[in-house]
């Protein structure tokens, strides 16, 4: 399940995203965009994705249309591997590129 929070201020519009984000979850995501999108402005956005559990293609893709739109600054601070994966999936990856790949070897090393 994924939780979204959206903090703003004058220059800035936080997304911070906890749990997984999932193609369950996805629409759920772009939905929330949506409404920020149509008030953001000029102002930068930060997605924190430190409390990310876990994700798969079509999260990621989702991400990546937001990251695309805005050029969005993604924040892993101290957060899962698994977040670290996404935001570099995100800003470079393709579903099958290495990161991809990585990614799947993370979850078996997991199990």
């Amino acid at each position: 399940m994924l939780a979204i929070r959206v903090e703003e201020d004058d220059r800035e519009i936080c997304i911070a995203l906890a749990g997984g984000v999932g193609e369950m979850d996805s629409s759920e995501l772009l939905h929330a965009w949506e409404a920020v999108a149509q008030r953001r402005g000029q102002r930068q956005v930060r997605i924190d994705l430190h409390a990310v559990t876990h994700s798969d293609k079509t999260g990621a893709r989702a991400l990546s249309n937001i990251y695309a739109q805005t050029n969005a600054r993604l924040m892993v601070g101290y957060g899962t591997p698994e977040a670290e994966i996404l935001a570099l999936e995100v800003m470079y990856g393709q579903e099958d590129g290495p990161l991809f790949h990585e990614r799947e070897w993370m979850a078996m090393e997991m199990d």
